[in-house]
Protein backbone atom coordinates (compact mmCIF):
# COMPACT_ATOMS: atom_id res chain seq x y z
CA UNK A 1 0.00 0.00 0.00
CA UNK A 2 1.40 3.38 -0.88
CA UNK A 3 2.79 5.03 2.21
CA UNK A 4 0.93 8.28 1.74
CA UNK A 5 -2.44 6.51 1.40
CA UNK A 6 -3.15 6.73 5.12
CA UNK A 7 -0.40 9.08 6.20
CA UNK A 8 -3.01 11.72 7.03
CA UNK A 9 -4.79 9.31 9.33
CA UNK A 10 -1.59 8.28 11.08
CA UNK A 11 -0.44 11.89 11.36
CA UNK A 12 -3.70 12.99 12.91
CA UNK A 13 -3.86 10.08 15.31
CA UNK A 14 -0.31 10.64 16.52
CA UNK A 15 -1.16 14.12 17.63
CA UNK A 16 -4.83 13.67 18.43
CA UNK A 17 -5.13 10.74 20.77
CA UNK A 18 -4.02 11.89 24.22
CA UNK A 19 -2.04 9.85 26.67
CA UNK A 20 -5.06 8.54 28.55
CA UNK A 21 -2.98 8.24 31.70
CA UNK A 22 -3.32 11.66 33.26
CA UNK A 23 0.14 11.44 34.82
CA UNK A 24 1.95 11.41 31.44
CA UNK A 25 0.43 14.76 30.48
CA UNK A 26 2.95 16.70 32.57
CA UNK A 27 4.89 18.69 29.98
CA UNK A 28 8.65 19.04 29.72
CA UNK A 29 8.32 22.56 28.35
CA UNK A 30 7.81 25.80 30.25
CA UNK A 31 4.13 25.97 31.23
CA UNK A 32 4.17 29.77 31.06
CA UNK A 33 4.99 29.66 27.34
CA UNK A 34 2.14 27.38 26.27
CA UNK A 35 -0.44 30.14 26.16
CA UNK A 36 1.33 31.68 23.18
CA UNK A 37 0.78 28.64 20.98
CA UNK A 38 -2.43 27.86 19.07
CA UNK A 39 -3.94 24.39 19.49
CA UNK A 40 -4.03 21.88 16.64
CA UNK A 41 -6.24 19.14 18.12
CA UNK A 42 -8.88 19.20 20.84
CA UNK A 43 -9.91 16.05 22.69
CA UNK A 44 -12.71 15.61 25.20
CA UNK A 45 -13.20 12.44 27.23
CA UNK A 46 -16.39 11.82 29.20
CA UNK A 47 -17.51 9.00 31.49
CA UNK A 48 -21.22 8.52 32.06
CA UNK A 49 -20.82 4.84 32.94
CA UNK A 50 -19.87 2.71 35.93
CA UNK A 51 -16.90 1.24 34.05
CA UNK A 52 -14.39 3.55 35.71
CA UNK A 53 -16.31 4.47 38.88
CA UNK A 54 -17.12 0.90 39.85
CA UNK A 55 -15.48 -1.57 37.42
CA UNK A 56 -16.19 -4.57 39.66
CA UNK A 57 -19.91 -4.35 38.86
CA UNK A 58 -19.47 -4.52 35.07
CA UNK A 59 -20.88 -7.75 33.61
CA UNK A 60 -18.27 -7.72 30.81
CA UNK A 61 -14.84 -8.99 31.89
CA UNK A 62 -12.99 -6.88 29.32
CA UNK A 63 -14.68 -3.73 30.62
CA UNK A 64 -13.72 -4.63 34.18
CA UNK A 65 -10.09 -4.77 33.03
CA UNK A 66 -10.39 -1.43 31.23
CA UNK A 67 -12.10 0.17 34.21
CA UNK A 68 -9.42 -0.93 36.67
CA UNK A 69 -6.67 0.33 34.37
CA UNK A 70 -8.29 3.71 33.69
CA UNK A 71 -9.45 4.37 37.28
CA UNK A 72 -5.83 4.76 38.42
CA UNK A 73 -5.35 7.81 36.22
CA UNK A 74 -8.78 9.35 35.85
CA UNK A 75 -8.93 12.88 37.36
CA UNK A 76 -10.63 12.79 40.74
CA UNK A 77 -14.22 14.04 41.02
CA UNK A 78 -14.50 14.66 37.30
CA UNK A 79 -16.97 13.23 34.80
CA UNK A 80 -14.97 14.61 31.88
CA UNK A 81 -11.68 16.22 31.00
CA UNK A 82 -10.33 18.27 28.12
CA UNK A 83 -6.91 18.16 26.47
CA UNK A 84 -5.33 20.05 23.61
CA UNK A 85 -2.44 19.22 21.31
CA UNK A 86 0.14 21.92 20.66
CA UNK A 87 3.03 21.95 18.18
CA UNK A 88 6.21 23.56 19.53
CA UNK A 89 8.16 24.27 16.35
CA UNK A 90 11.14 25.48 18.35
CA UNK A 91 11.49 21.96 19.78
CA UNK A 92 11.65 20.16 16.45
CA UNK A 93 13.44 16.82 16.88
CA UNK A 94 12.88 16.76 20.65
CA UNK A 95 10.33 14.72 22.70
CA UNK A 96 8.24 17.83 23.41
CA UNK A 97 7.88 18.89 19.75
CA UNK A 98 4.23 17.81 19.89
CA UNK A 99 2.58 17.77 23.31
CA UNK A 100 -0.90 16.86 24.45
CA UNK A 101 -1.63 19.00 27.50
CA UNK A 102 -4.44 18.70 30.08
CA UNK A 103 -6.82 21.54 30.77
CA UNK A 104 -4.95 22.78 33.85
CA UNK A 105 -1.88 23.48 31.70
CA UNK A 106 -3.77 25.51 29.10
CA UNK A 107 -4.51 29.22 28.97
CA UNK A 108 -8.10 30.49 29.00
CA UNK A 109 -7.92 31.24 25.28
CA UNK A 110 -6.65 27.74 24.52
CA UNK A 111 -9.42 26.15 26.61
CA UNK A 112 -11.97 28.30 24.79
CA UNK A 113 -10.50 27.32 21.41
CA UNK A 114 -10.50 23.61 22.32
CA UNK A 115 -14.13 23.66 23.48
CA UNK A 116 -15.13 25.64 20.40
CA UNK A 117 -13.42 23.12 18.09
CA UNK A 118 -15.18 20.18 19.77
CA UNK A 119 -18.58 21.93 19.86
CA UNK A 120 -18.34 22.90 16.18
CA UNK A 121 -18.36 19.17 15.34
CA UNK A 122 -21.29 18.19 17.59
CA UNK A 123 -23.66 17.42 14.70
CA UNK A 124 -20.97 15.42 12.91
CA UNK A 125 -20.35 13.38 16.05
CA UNK A 126 -24.07 12.59 16.22
CA UNK A 127 -24.03 11.44 12.59
CA UNK A 128 -21.09 9.13 13.30
CA UNK A 129 -22.74 7.73 16.43
CA UNK A 130 -25.86 6.90 14.44
CA UNK A 131 -23.93 3.94 12.97
CA UNK A 132 -23.84 2.10 16.31
CA UNK A 133 -26.33 4.01 18.51
CA UNK A 134 -24.26 4.21 21.74
CA UNK A 135 -26.04 3.78 25.09
CA UNK A 136 -26.31 6.69 27.49
CA UNK A 137 -23.87 5.01 29.88
CA UNK A 138 -20.46 4.89 28.17
CA UNK A 139 -16.92 6.18 28.10
CA UNK A 140 -16.69 8.45 25.08
CA UNK A 141 -13.78 10.27 23.53
CA UNK A 142 -14.17 12.87 20.80
CA UNK A 143 -11.39 14.63 18.95
CA UNK A 144 -11.37 17.32 16.29
CA UNK A 145 -8.42 18.61 14.28
CA UNK A 146 -7.74 22.20 13.30
CA UNK A 147 -6.50 21.15 9.86
CA UNK A 148 -5.60 24.68 8.78
CA UNK A 149 -3.29 25.07 11.79
CA UNK A 150 -1.50 21.79 11.02
CA UNK A 151 -1.11 22.83 7.37
CA UNK A 152 0.27 26.20 8.45
CA UNK A 153 2.80 24.64 10.86
CA UNK A 154 3.96 22.07 8.33
CA UNK A 155 4.45 24.65 5.59
CA UNK A 156 6.38 26.95 7.92
CA UNK A 157 8.70 24.14 8.93
CA UNK A 158 9.28 23.20 5.30
CA UNK A 159 9.99 26.82 4.37
CA UNK A 160 12.61 27.28 7.10
CA UNK A 161 16.06 27.80 5.59
CA UNK A 162 19.50 27.25 7.06
CA UNK A 163 19.99 29.75 9.90
CA UNK A 164 22.23 32.69 9.10
CA UNK A 165 23.25 33.06 12.75
CA UNK A 166 23.40 30.97 15.90
CA UNK A 167 20.41 32.78 17.43
CA UNK A 168 17.94 31.05 15.13
CA UNK A 169 15.27 29.52 17.37
CA UNK A 170 13.47 27.12 15.03
CA UNK A 171 15.55 24.11 13.87
CA UNK A 172 15.66 23.19 10.21
CA UNK A 173 14.41 19.91 8.68
CA UNK A 174 17.19 18.22 6.67
CA UNK A 175 16.80 18.71 2.91
CA UNK A 176 16.33 14.99 2.15
CA UNK A 177 13.60 14.78 4.80
CA UNK A 178 11.90 17.86 3.37
CA UNK A 179 11.70 16.18 -0.03
CA UNK A 180 10.07 13.09 1.48
CA UNK A 181 7.54 15.18 3.41
CA UNK A 182 6.71 17.29 0.35
CA UNK A 183 6.23 14.17 -1.77
CA UNK A 184 4.46 11.81 0.65
CA UNK A 185 2.77 13.88 3.37
CA UNK A 186 2.12 17.45 2.27
CA UNK A 187 -0.19 16.65 -0.68
CA UNK A 188 -2.50 14.63 1.57
CA UNK A 189 -2.42 17.08 4.48
CA UNK A 190 -3.16 19.95 2.11
CA UNK A 191 -6.12 18.13 0.57
CA UNK A 192 -8.04 17.77 3.86
CA UNK A 193 -10.32 20.50 5.14
CA UNK A 194 -11.70 18.63 8.16
CA UNK A 195 -10.72 15.69 10.35
CA UNK A 196 -12.44 14.33 13.45
CA UNK A 197 -13.27 11.13 15.26
CA UNK A 198 -14.76 9.44 18.28
CA UNK A 199 -14.45 6.32 20.40
CA UNK A 200 -17.23 4.77 22.50
CA UNK A 201 -16.71 2.09 25.17
CA UNK A 202 -19.78 0.59 26.79
CA UNK A 203 -21.49 -2.71 27.59
CA UNK A 204 -22.68 -2.64 23.99
CA UNK A 205 -19.12 -2.77 22.65
CA UNK A 206 -16.16 -0.71 21.51
CA UNK A 207 -16.85 1.45 18.48
CA UNK A 208 -14.59 3.98 16.79
CA UNK A 209 -15.19 6.32 13.89
CA UNK A 210 -12.66 8.54 12.13
CA UNK A 211 -13.77 10.88 9.37
CA UNK A 212 -11.87 13.13 7.02
CA UNK A 213 -13.31 15.54 4.47
CA UNK A 214 -11.56 16.83 1.37
CA UNK A 215 -13.14 20.05 0.12
CA UNK A 216 -11.11 19.98 -3.10
CA UNK A 217 -12.51 16.56 -4.00
CA UNK A 218 -9.17 15.18 -5.14
CA UNK A 219 -8.46 12.37 -2.66
CA UNK A 220 -8.91 9.68 -5.28
CA UNK A 221 -6.41 11.48 -7.54
CA UNK A 222 -3.77 11.62 -4.80
CA UNK A 223 -4.09 8.05 -3.63
CA UNK A 224 -5.47 6.27 -6.73
CA UNK A 225 -7.47 4.01 -4.39
CA UNK A 226 -10.56 2.18 -5.66
CA UNK A 227 -13.17 0.10 -3.77
CA UNK A 228 -12.53 -3.63 -3.40
CA UNK A 229 -13.89 -5.72 -6.23
CA UNK A 230 -12.87 -9.02 -4.60
CA UNK A 231 -15.58 -9.01 -1.93
CA UNK A 232 -17.10 -12.30 -3.11
CA UNK A 233 -13.67 -13.94 -3.12
CA UNK A 234 -13.07 -13.32 0.60
CA UNK A 235 -13.09 -16.58 2.55
CA UNK A 236 -14.48 -16.01 6.07
CA UNK A 237 -13.03 -19.26 7.46
CA UNK A 238 -9.50 -18.07 8.49
CA UNK A 239 -8.77 -16.46 11.84
CA UNK A 240 -7.46 -13.20 10.35
CA UNK A 241 -8.43 -11.51 7.09
CA UNK A 242 -6.85 -8.41 5.58
CA UNK A 243 -8.24 -7.35 2.20
CA UNK A 244 -7.20 -4.12 0.54
CA UNK A 245 -6.82 -2.25 -2.71
CA UNK A 246 -3.48 -0.75 -3.70
CA UNK A 247 -2.69 2.57 -5.29
CA UNK A 248 -1.41 2.48 -8.84
CA UNK A 249 2.18 3.54 -8.21
CA UNK A 250 4.38 4.96 -10.93
CA UNK A 251 7.02 2.26 -11.66
CA UNK A 252 9.67 4.89 -12.32
CA UNK A 253 9.10 6.46 -8.90
CA UNK A 254 9.16 3.06 -7.18
CA UNK A 255 12.34 2.17 -9.01
CA UNK A 256 13.94 5.44 -7.93
CA UNK A 257 13.27 4.60 -4.28
CA UNK A 258 14.48 1.01 -4.69
CA UNK A 259 17.76 2.19 -6.19
CA UNK A 260 18.61 3.86 -2.88
CA UNK A 261 18.59 0.44 -1.16
CA UNK A 262 22.07 -1.03 -0.55
CA UNK A 263 22.95 -3.93 -2.87
CA UNK A 264 20.17 -2.99 -5.31
CA UNK A 265 22.74 -3.12 -8.10
CA UNK A 266 23.44 -6.75 -7.25
CA UNK A 267 19.71 -7.53 -7.36
CA UNK A 268 19.39 -5.81 -10.73
CA UNK A 269 22.27 -7.87 -12.06
CA UNK A 270 20.67 -11.11 -10.85
CA UNK A 271 17.36 -10.17 -12.47
CA UNK A 272 19.16 -9.23 -15.71
CA UNK A 273 21.02 -12.57 -15.71
CA UNK A 274 17.62 -14.24 -16.13
CA UNK A 275 16.76 -12.03 -19.10
CA UNK A 276 14.45 -9.74 -17.13
CA UNK A 277 14.28 -6.00 -16.56
CA UNK A 278 13.40 -5.17 -12.95
CA UNK A 279 11.28 -2.12 -13.77
CA UNK A 280 9.62 -3.20 -17.02
CA UNK A 281 9.03 -6.87 -16.21
CA UNK A 282 8.59 -6.94 -12.43
CA UNK A 283 7.11 -3.53 -11.60
CA UNK A 284 5.09 -2.39 -14.61
CA UNK A 285 3.08 -5.54 -15.21
CA UNK A 286 3.05 -7.41 -11.92
CA UNK A 287 1.86 -4.85 -9.39
CA UNK A 288 -1.11 -6.18 -7.43
CA UNK A 289 -4.25 -4.07 -7.72
CA UNK A 290 -5.96 -5.88 -4.83
CA UNK A 291 -4.90 -8.47 -2.30
CA UNK A 292 -6.31 -10.70 0.44
CA UNK A 293 -4.12 -11.96 3.28
CA UNK A 294 -5.29 -14.86 5.46
CA UNK A 295 -3.68 -16.09 8.68
CA UNK A 296 -4.44 -19.17 10.78
CA UNK A 297 -2.15 -19.56 13.80
CA UNK A 298 -2.90 -23.26 14.30
CA UNK A 299 0.29 -25.21 13.39
CA UNK A 300 -0.27 -27.02 10.09
CA UNK A 301 1.49 -29.63 7.95
CA UNK A 302 4.68 -31.61 8.51
CA UNK A 303 6.62 -28.61 9.83
CA UNK A 304 3.74 -27.47 12.06
CA UNK A 305 3.84 -23.79 11.10
CA UNK A 306 1.04 -21.17 10.86
CA UNK A 307 -1.08 -21.17 7.72
CA UNK A 308 -0.51 -17.90 5.84
CA UNK A 309 -2.09 -17.31 2.42
CA UNK A 310 -1.81 -14.35 0.08
CA UNK A 311 -4.21 -13.96 -2.83
CA UNK A 312 -3.39 -11.15 -5.26
CA UNK A 313 -5.14 -9.92 -8.38
CA UNK A 314 -2.69 -8.86 -11.09
CA UNK A 315 -3.61 -6.47 -13.91
CA UNK A 316 -1.73 -8.37 -16.63
CA UNK A 317 -1.64 -12.04 -15.72
CA UNK A 318 -0.70 -12.97 -19.28
CA UNK A 319 2.60 -11.14 -18.90
CA UNK A 320 3.45 -13.02 -15.71
CA UNK A 321 2.71 -16.30 -17.47
CA UNK A 322 4.93 -15.29 -20.39
CA UNK A 323 7.98 -14.67 -18.18
CA UNK A 324 7.66 -17.87 -16.10
CA UNK A 325 10.68 -19.47 -17.91
CA UNK A 326 12.77 -16.42 -16.96
CA UNK A 327 11.54 -16.58 -13.36
CA UNK A 328 12.56 -20.24 -13.19
CA UNK A 329 16.02 -19.28 -14.39
CA UNK A 330 16.16 -16.53 -11.76
CA UNK A 331 15.30 -19.11 -9.09
CA UNK A 332 18.13 -21.38 -10.21
CA UNK A 333 20.58 -18.47 -10.28
CA UNK A 334 19.71 -17.52 -6.69
CA UNK A 335 19.72 -21.01 -5.16
CA UNK A 336 15.96 -21.50 -5.04
CA UNK A 337 14.72 -25.03 -5.73
CA UNK A 338 11.51 -25.61 -7.70
CA UNK A 339 9.30 -28.63 -7.04
CA UNK A 340 6.15 -29.33 -9.07
CA UNK A 341 3.31 -30.84 -7.01
CA UNK A 342 0.09 -32.55 -7.98
CA UNK A 343 -3.07 -30.48 -8.18
CA UNK A 344 -6.69 -31.64 -8.19
CA UNK A 345 -7.76 -28.60 -10.21
CA UNK A 346 -7.48 -28.87 -13.98
CA UNK A 347 -4.92 -26.55 -15.62
CA UNK A 348 -3.77 -25.22 -12.23
CA UNK A 349 -0.23 -26.11 -11.17
CA UNK A 350 1.21 -26.02 -7.66
CA UNK A 351 4.88 -25.11 -7.36
CA UNK A 352 6.92 -25.30 -4.17
CA UNK A 353 9.87 -22.94 -3.85
CA UNK A 354 12.53 -23.24 -1.16
CA UNK A 355 16.02 -21.85 -0.74
CA UNK A 356 18.91 -24.25 -0.20
CA UNK A 357 19.73 -22.54 3.12
CA UNK A 358 16.18 -23.24 4.39
CA UNK A 359 15.44 -26.51 2.67
CA UNK A 360 12.89 -27.59 5.30
CA UNK A 361 10.64 -24.64 4.63
CA UNK A 362 9.16 -23.29 1.43
CA UNK A 363 6.31 -21.40 -0.16
CA UNK A 364 3.60 -22.70 -2.48
CA UNK A 365 2.60 -20.74 -5.58
CA UNK A 366 -0.21 -21.15 -8.12
CA UNK A 367 -1.90 -19.10 -10.81
CA UNK A 368 -5.65 -19.57 -11.04
CA UNK A 369 -7.83 -17.39 -13.25
CA UNK A 370 -6.87 -13.77 -12.46
CA UNK A 371 -5.19 -14.61 -9.15
CA UNK A 372 -1.72 -15.46 -7.97
CA UNK A 373 -1.86 -17.49 -4.74
CA UNK A 374 1.11 -17.77 -2.36
CA UNK A 375 0.92 -19.87 0.83
CA UNK A 376 3.14 -21.05 3.67
CA UNK A 377 1.65 -24.57 3.82
CA UNK A 378 0.43 -27.03 1.23
CA UNK A 379 -2.77 -27.67 3.17
CA UNK A 380 -3.66 -23.98 3.30
CA UNK A 381 -2.71 -23.54 -0.33
CA UNK A 382 -5.10 -26.29 -1.45
CA UNK A 383 -7.90 -24.70 0.62
CA UNK A 384 -7.30 -21.32 -1.03
CA UNK A 385 -7.37 -22.83 -4.54
CA UNK A 386 -10.48 -24.86 -3.76
CA UNK A 387 -12.32 -21.78 -2.48
CA UNK A 388 -11.44 -19.74 -5.57
CA UNK A 389 -12.40 -22.61 -7.87
CA UNK A 390 -15.80 -23.35 -6.26
CA UNK A 391 -18.43 -20.66 -6.98
CA UNK A 392 -20.93 -22.29 -4.60
CA UNK A 393 -18.61 -21.53 -1.64
CA UNK A 394 -18.46 -17.85 -2.43
CA UNK A 395 -20.95 -15.35 -1.08
CA UNK A 396 -20.99 -11.61 -1.75
CA UNK A 397 -19.71 -10.00 1.44
CA UNK A 398 -21.92 -7.04 2.33
CA UNK A 399 -19.52 -6.00 5.10
CA UNK A 400 -16.97 -5.12 2.44
CA UNK A 401 -19.30 -3.13 0.19
CA UNK A 402 -17.58 0.07 -1.02
CA UNK A 403 -14.56 -0.62 1.24
CA UNK A 404 -10.96 -0.22 0.14
CA UNK A 405 -9.63 -1.81 3.35
CA UNK A 406 -11.12 -4.65 5.42
CA UNK A 407 -9.54 -6.29 8.47
CA UNK A 408 -11.26 -8.94 10.59
CA UNK A 409 -10.25 -11.17 13.52
CA UNK A 410 -12.54 -14.07 14.41
CA UNK A 411 -12.55 -13.79 18.21
CA UNK A 412 -14.25 -17.18 18.66
CA UNK A 413 -11.08 -18.87 17.35
CA UNK A 414 -8.40 -16.46 18.60
CA UNK A 415 -7.78 -17.91 22.07
CA UNK A 416 -7.47 -21.55 21.03
CA UNK A 417 -5.34 -20.78 17.96
CA UNK A 418 -3.01 -18.56 19.95
CA UNK A 419 -2.59 -21.27 22.59
CA UNK A 420 -1.86 -23.84 19.89
CA UNK A 421 0.69 -21.54 18.26
CA UNK A 422 2.53 -20.93 21.55
CA UNK A 423 2.75 -24.71 22.08
CA UNK A 424 3.93 -25.41 18.51
CA UNK A 425 7.42 -26.79 17.73
CA UNK A 426 8.46 -23.32 16.56
CA UNK A 427 7.98 -21.77 20.02
CA UNK A 428 7.71 -24.67 22.46
CA UNK A 429 11.34 -24.57 23.65
CA UNK A 430 11.92 -20.82 23.30
CA UNK A 431 11.31 -19.99 26.96
CA UNK A 432 8.04 -18.18 26.27
CA UNK A 433 5.88 -18.25 29.43
CA UNK A 434 2.38 -19.73 29.17
CA UNK A 435 -0.40 -17.35 28.22
CA UNK A 436 -3.49 -17.31 30.40
CA UNK A 437 -6.67 -18.31 28.61
CA UNK A 438 -8.33 -15.13 27.35
CA UNK A 439 -11.83 -15.92 28.53
CA UNK A 440 -13.01 -12.37 27.86
CA UNK A 441 -12.93 -13.12 24.12
CA UNK A 442 -16.10 -15.17 24.59
CA UNK A 443 -17.92 -11.91 25.27
CA UNK A 444 -16.76 -10.33 22.01
CA UNK A 445 -18.02 -10.65 18.49
CA UNK A 446 -15.55 -10.35 15.60
CA UNK A 447 -13.11 -7.42 15.61
CA UNK A 448 -13.61 -5.50 12.36
CA UNK A 449 -11.74 -2.48 10.99
CA UNK A 450 -12.65 -1.12 7.59
CA UNK A 451 -12.25 2.05 5.59
CA UNK A 452 -14.14 3.66 2.76
CA UNK A 453 -12.71 6.42 0.62
CA UNK A 454 -13.86 8.40 -2.36
CA UNK A 455 -12.80 11.69 -3.88
CA UNK A 456 -14.13 13.77 -0.95
CA UNK A 457 -14.33 11.56 2.13
CA UNK A 458 -12.42 8.98 4.09
CA UNK A 459 -14.12 7.01 6.83
CA UNK A 460 -12.48 4.45 9.11
CA UNK A 461 -14.63 2.24 11.35
CA UNK A 462 -13.70 0.05 14.32
CA UNK A 463 -16.38 -2.37 15.54
CA UNK A 464 -16.04 -4.77 18.49
CA UNK A 465 -19.60 -5.60 19.63
CA UNK A 466 -20.04 -7.34 22.99
CA UNK A 467 -22.45 -10.18 23.59
CA UNK A 468 -22.57 -12.08 26.87
CA UNK A 469 -22.57 -15.74 25.91
CA UNK A 470 -22.98 -18.86 27.98
CA UNK A 471 -19.64 -19.94 29.39
CA UNK A 472 -18.34 -23.46 29.11
CA UNK A 473 -18.94 -25.70 32.10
Amino acid sequence: MKRRQYISVVFALLIAIPGFAHQVSKPFIDILSTGKHPITVATKVEDSSKIIKNPGNCPIEFLRRIGRAFSKYWPENKASFLTATIIFKENLGKPDFIRNLPEENLSESQIEAANSLINSHSEKFKQSEADFNPPSEAISMRFAVDVSEIQKNLKELLEEKEPQNTDKKIPVIPLNEKDKIKEDILPVIESFSDFYGLLSISEKGIFGRINGYCEKGNLDQITSIKPLSLDEYIDEEPLIILAQTHSNQEPAMVMKKLESIPNMKVINQLVASAGLDFEKDLLVNNYALESILYVNLTPTGEKMIPDVRLVTMLPKMEHLISIIPNLKKLCMNTGVFITNLESTIKDVDIVRLNHFLLSDYGIYISIIDKFCVISSTQEGHIKALDFLNTPSKRVKNEKVKDCNFYFRIKTSDLNIQLQQFLQSPLLRDKGIPPLTNMTFLKEMDDIVIKSKMNNKDIKIDLDIPFSIKEKDN
